[in-house]
């Protein structure tokens, strides 16, 4: 904002239109000229040859315009010193009003009221005192806005909006460089700027703060669409065209939504060795319902919410980034979508999607709370350096059945790929929520052998629950002795030990054998000993044999 606010030419709204439409020769600039010809007659000229004439209209700072001046005497040889800019003329033209710039078009004929604008338009160091519209307005010349101000206004108390809209209109390119806001004196983000059905080579955006921010429309077409070093409340970028969309060092502090037709999609944040950290709120990247062919890269960004669905038939690169949760909700990818080098989630869901063949790798899920699979095919990704924790959750807090399944295909795809190691975690996780399932038909028979197996060495899992329950032969072996009729103080008796574990960990020895002193002492206990002894045969045979799957899980 300048620093002498009262150092201004005034212009309404009706002057202001009248230069911007080149109604105002002081303010006609040649970008090129032949030094032998007028700017009238070389464009008169060019007419005649069917190309476009060569003009730009200024509203620049008088430092510029002294510059401008310069180049035209230079080109031309026909500004004289009467058409020099005064040197001590004002810095600033504050325009007093809202400006609503239209040009129309009738719709039957195609053909506009007003002639097709062939001069561009440069506008510098301008101040609006409210917002500045432009509707149906056809150029083949740009338009650019340079450090140029919007400055609210206090009616009743309350601060009118500012903001810059472009409707159904076309222009060769659209440029937005350093604009600011400001209320009061205080510099404040431009309350909106709003891009609808717009017919562009390009959109440049840079080093500004805007609350809202809206390039779309169904009817039109945008080649390139820059954003750089920008702070954006709310971006939506979405229904038009766009073969090219660059998005780089740029916070978006509440949502950005990606709902088009991009050929080519990037989005850079900073370098891990950069300090500066560019923040996005929430990204929501709806892939187009015909299908999407376009390439997006997403890198160095760090994001509260990354939310995609639609349908991907393209290349979507996601790496390198801190991303708290990833939510994937109706996505259909058929196409190359890679997750790689993810850092910091929270929270993963997957929602009704088909994963496709999508990759993951090096995600670090180790301090993950949240991970949600509903009704989602996993069975075809691939997982690279990717562990997902042993804890998921389905549609509810008791859908074990989702849960069952999504580990199920968790351990087909580590199966596939040859990963035994986490293919048996998966399905000691996949067997435990079928233990879990109350919904899940299951006979007494297969109750038993769930809990059994549990318990016992997780689903193949552990040795060492294995050699725990081993434990439970020394009330065994101890309820023997007291049927022989012996008075039990077990110390570290060499003999009595080395007696115990031939009981515990041989089930075929020979009770005879084993308990041939106490038969002879008590030869009348025999029959309830030997009871005893079977069932422990019983009970050891199975537990070993659990203590030995075990120590095989890693063999087919």
């Amino acid at each position: 904002m300048n620093k002498n606010p009262n150092n201004y030419i005034p212009l309404d709204a009706d002057k202001f239109i009248d230069i911007i439409e080149g109604k105002d020769d002081n303010y006609t600039l040649p970008q090129r000229a032949n030094p032998k010809m007028g700017l009238a007659s070389m464009n008169k000229a060019l007419e005649a040859a069917g190309q476009e004439p060569f003009c730009t209209i200024y509203i620049p700072n008088s430092d510029l315009r002294q510059q401008g001046w310069r180049e035209q005497k230079a080109y031309s040889g026909q500004y004289t010193t009467a058409n020099r800019p005064d040197p001590n003329e004002p810095f600033v033209y504050k325009i007093l009003a809202p400006v609503a710039w239209y040009r129309g078009i009738n719709s039957s004929t195609g053909e506009g009221t007003k002639p097709v604008l062939t001069c561009g338009i440069d506008l510098q160091e301008c101040e609006f005192e409210g917002q500045f519209f432009i509707y149906k307005v056809v150029s083949t010349k740009e338009i650019q806005l340079f450090l140029c101000d919007f400055l609210s206004q206090q009616i009743n108390g309350v601060a009118t909006e500012t903001g810059f809209t472009i409707t159904s209109s076309s222009f060769k390119t659209v440029s937005l460089l350093g604009n600011k806001g400001y209320n009061k004196g205080e510099e404040v983000p431009i309350k909106k700027i709003k891009f609808t059905d717009l017919e562009t080579d390009s959109v440049v955006l840079n080093g500004m703060k805007v609350d809202e921010l809206y390039i779309g429309g169904r009817e039109g077409s945008i080649k390139s669409l820059s954003i750089a070093n920008c702070d954006i409340s709310t971006l939506y970028i979405g229904d038009t065209e766009f073969e090219s969309v660059s998005i780089i060092n740029t916070t978006i502090n509440n949502s950005f939504t990606v709902n088009g037709n991009v050929k080519f999609f990037s989005l850079m944040g900073s370098t891990p060795l950069e300090k500066e950290v560019y923040h996005i709120e929430k990204f929501n990247l709806i892939l187009s319902e015909q299908s999407n062919k376009g390439e997006y890269f997403i890198r160095g960004a760090t994001i509260a919410k990354l939310e995609m669905g639609g349908v991907n038939n393209g290349k979507i690169i996601i790496a390198d980034n801190e991303i708290r949760k990833i939510v994937f909700d109706d996505l259909t990818n058929t196409g190359d979508l890679k997750l790689h080098d993810i850092r910091q989630i929270n929270i993963l869901s997957m929602k009704d999607s088909s994963m496709g063949k999508s990759e993951f790798s090096n995600i670090d899920l180790s301090s993950t709370t949240h991970v949600e699979v509903v009704d989602s095919n996993l069975s075809d990704i691939v997982l690279m350096n990717t562990v997902f924790p042993k804890y998921l959750v389905g549609s509810s807090k008791g859908d074990y059945k989702g849960i069952r399944e999504a580990f199920r295909q968790l351990k087909f795809v580590s199966g596939k790929q040859g990963n035994r190691i986490q293919e048996l975690a998966y399905e000691a996780c996949e067997m435990d929520a079928y233990q879990k399932d109350k919904k899940a038909k299951k006979t007494a028979d297969e109750k038993s052998i769930l809990f059994l197996n549990k318990i016992t060495n997780n689903h193949g899992q552990s040795w060492t629950r294995a050699l725990l329950c081993l434990l439970v032969t020394i009330p065994l072996f101890m309820a023997i002795k007291l049927v022989f009729g012996n008075t039990y103080a077990w110390g570290l008796n060499s003999a009595e030990v080395g007696q115990y574990l031939e009981f515990a960990v041989n089930p075929l020895h020979n009770f005879d054998i084993l308990f041939k002193e106490e038969l002879r002492i008590n030869p009348a206990a025999m029959g309830s000993a030997k009871i005893l002894d079977i069932v422990s045969k019983l009970i050891e045979g199975f537990i070993l044999f659990q203590l030995v799957r075990a120590f095989r899980k890693y063999v087919k």
